[in-house]
């Protein structure tokens, strides 16, 4: 899933995107 994908690389602009996205 994207948060395990963050948990292991922590790309905080990516996880932002992805709060924005949603």
């Amino acid at each position: 899933t994207i948060e395990s994908l963050g948990a292991q690389k922590p790309n905080h602009l990516f996880l932002e995107a992805v709060k924005v996205l949603k």
